[in-house]
């Protein structure tokens, strides 16, 4: 939840500043930080979905599973939000070398 608002507005903004050295180099990194916080984003959704297990356990939503299995339920989910992350850490792991390479190539730093 921590970058997800702020992620599209991180992308456009270095988009529009690195647009000027190289522009398919900088829109190609937008769009690959853009799939991370897509990523990111669905993988929240498996970081939440534990406390709803929990909440409904002592109700009849969940009677099928014995109380052995739920927290084998809520470990599977905030797993999945693990792998989730890394994949989007992954994708903003390919976008910040990009961005780093126009930055570099502007007059932004001096020489």
């Amino acid at each position: 939840m921590e970058k997800i608002p702020w992620c599209g507005a991180t992308a456009a903004l270095w988009y529009v500043l690195l647009r000027p050295v190289n522009r398919s180099v900088a829109l190609t990194a937008a769009f690959i930080e853009l799939a991370g916080c897509v990523i990111k984003t669905g993988a929240r959704v498996f970081y939440l979905a534990p406390l709803f297990v929990l909440g409904a356990a002592g109700t009849s939503t969940l009677h099928g599973f014995s109380g052995e299995q739920l927290p084998a339920i809520v470990l599977i989910l905030l797993k999945v939000n693990d792998y989730g992350a890394a994949t989007a850490l992954a994708f903003f792991g390919l976008s910040t070398p990009l961005n780093g390479y126009l930055i570099f190539r502007s007059k932004f730093l001096p020489r």
